[in-house]
């Protein structure tokens, strides 16, 4: 059985053998069955999930464009169910992420820290929400925690999502507000 690691695809923008410009088909074959296929009632975009990571492709060309997962906030009662992952052909490696725990985004910039791994801080042009991006081009972006009984926003951003979008990320939008070290 394949391990596939967020950490690598965080360094690196493969999501094990899957990469972005793969056709569809060739990642099915070795990541096996998706839980579930859609054109998401989109005549250009379809999509494939395992668990809550999706990869979205082009319905024309077959190709993948992006792969993410965007249930990492933890918000409700399955939270583990939302990126903890196993079939008969992978299981997912969830590096730092734990069921049931959110990961503020300074906890998060500690974890990099500590294990060396460069990385810079960047926000959209015009807005106030910071993400953290990999040399790979992946992201971790951040959202307000809720508080699940109350639905109370706290304001204290929290990791809710790591995606890989190449065609979507313009660099001429984002600014840099902080570069790590190499």
């Amino acid at each position: 059985m394949l391990t596939i690691s967020l950490k690598e695809f965080a360094l690196t923008g493969e999501f094990g053998p899957v990469k972005i410009g793969m056709h569809k088909d060739e990642a099915i074959a070795l990541l096996g069955k998706p839980g579930c296929e859609s054109d998401f009632g989109r005549s250009i975009t379809g999509g494939f999930l395992y668990g809550w990571y999706e990869f979205f492709y082009d319905n024309d060309t077959r190709e993948i464009h992006s792969i993410q997962n965007d249930h990492l906030q933890a918000d409700c009662l399955n939270h583990g169910d939302m990126f903890l992952y196993q079939n008969s052909h992978f299981r997912v490696d969830t590096w730092f992420l734990k069921a049931g725990q959110d990961f503020a985004f300074q906890d998060v910039i500690n974890i990099l820290h500590d294990e060396k791994i460069p990385f810079r801080i960047v926000r959209r042009l015009g807005e106030d929400r910071e993400m953290i991006e990999f040399k790979s081009g992946v992201l971790f972006s951040f959202n307000e925690r809720c508080d699940t009984k109350t639905g109370e926003v706290t304001g204290e951003m929290v990791l809710f999502a790591i995606n890989h979008c190449p065609l979507h990320h313009v660099p001429e939008l984002y600014e840099v507000v902080y570069q790590s070290g190499e």
